[in-house]
């Protein structure tokens, strides 16, 4: 007997990663390039200690090229072989700010968001939160002011 009548169907989803990618593909460009967010994979000891039960994991962390050793992890997030749902993690003034509770077990602001129409709500609702705008114009301040810096010390005649 052959149970295989029908071949497997791919989900008509596009992969989170990639939606998140897509998303914050023109940031740079709004900040001035003085601020990037990159779009980590998670592996090895990070994956272990992230508190994400799911296979393939990612972070969304704040940098910029101004303030070395500097960044700011926005959320974590991670999917299974199905896409969905996918396991977030906020930094916790952003998570309470949308109201995002704390788990339990982790002491920390998390979601199952069940669908692509949600996660899509969710991690936009993330990155345009009053906590992230405080914290992307604060380090472009900064980050300003550090080329602004450089810039007068390479002006600087020399003795």
């Amino acid at each position: 007997m052959n149970i295989w009548t029908e071949k497997f169907k791919e989900p008509e989803v596009e992969f989170p990663h990639k939606l998140l990618a897509n998303l914050i593909s023109s940031f740079e460009d709004v900040a001035e390039n003085l601020a990037s967010l990159r779009l980590v994979r998670l592996d090895g000891v990070s994956k272990m200690t992230s508190h994400i039960s799911c296979e393939f994991q990612f972070k969304l962390v704040l940098v910029s090229d101004e303030l070395s050793g500097y960044s700011f992890e926005v959320f974590r997030f991670g999917y299974g072989v199905t896409l969905y749902p996918v396991e977030i993690i906020f930094e916790d003034d952003i998570g309470e700010e949308l109201g995002v509770a704390k788990a339990n077990f982790s002491d920390e602001r998390s979601l199952e968001l069940e669908n692509q129409e949600v996660y899509m709500k969710t991690i936009t609702a993330a990155l345009t939160s009053n906590r992230f705008k405080e914290t992307v114009g604060g380090l472009i301040k900064i980050a300003r002011e550090n080329q602004a810096q450089r810039a007068a010390l390479r002006q600087k005649p020399k003795m």
